[in-house]
């Protein structure tokens, strides 16, 4: 994953690595975002918590399986990168509610559509004898970064403001934009390779 990250499955492993990472790190600091700017307290931020869940239940059970029919993983996973990046652009400058509840409503449809269809794709791209292996790979890759960004965003907000950490994710998910759109101008698309194919055959 590390030095072979221009190929399809090492670069999926680092797409979903650097979006849970961008969400779920700033996530955990929403509850100071929303305490600072709208003066949001224990009393009422269930609300806003049960709002993100609750959107985030609506998408994957409503909607994902039909978007996955029309667009495919592919592409709705690259739709996923654009709206997560939207909605965390959105919340970290909110200043009001209706810029709040975009970004409250982009996040968890972006995420909706990126984790599934990126873990999807993984397990096309390798040969079916290592798909544990490299699920394995995702999650670990995926809980490290679970763990560094909160505490990045926590540092971003003590010294730098409390929407900068969601800025910075912002720009994350546009680099990883950019890494899924040069790739596929260069034709490395996430297809199966006919190694993967061949090794199929054999097993079947």
């Amino acid at each position: 994953v590390l030095t072979r990250w221009r190929e399809p499955a090492p670069r999926l492993i680092w797409i979903y690595t650097i979006a849970i990472g961008a969400f779920y790190g700033t996530i955990q600091t929403v509850p100071l975002l929303l305490s600072s700017r709208f003066s949001v307290t224990e009393a009422n931020i269930g609300y806003f918590v049960m709002y993100l869940g609750g959107m985030g239940v609506l998408v994957r059970s409503l909607l994902l399986g039909r978007m996955v029919d029309r667009l495919g993983e592919a592409r709705l996973s690259r739709l996923g990168i654009v709206i997560l990046a939207l909605g965390l652009a959105s919340t970290g400058f909110a200043t009001g509610y209706p810029m709040l509840a975009a970004g409250f409503t982009l996040m968890p449809i972006g995420t909706a559509f990126i984790f599934p269809c990126v873990t999807g794709l993984l397990s096309t791209v390798v040969s079916s004898n290592e798909r544990g292996l490299y699920m394995g790979v995702q999650h670990t890759f995926g809980g490290v970064s679970r763990v560094a960004f909160p505490i990045l965003a926590g540092v971003l907000m003590d010294h730098a403001g409390v929407g900068v950490p969601f800025w910075l994710s912002a720009a994350l998910m546009v680099a990883v934009i950019a890494l899924v759109w040069i790739a596929a101008r260069g034709g490395s698309d996430w297809q199966p390779s006919h190694e993967t194919h061949a090794a199929e055959s054999v097993g079947a």
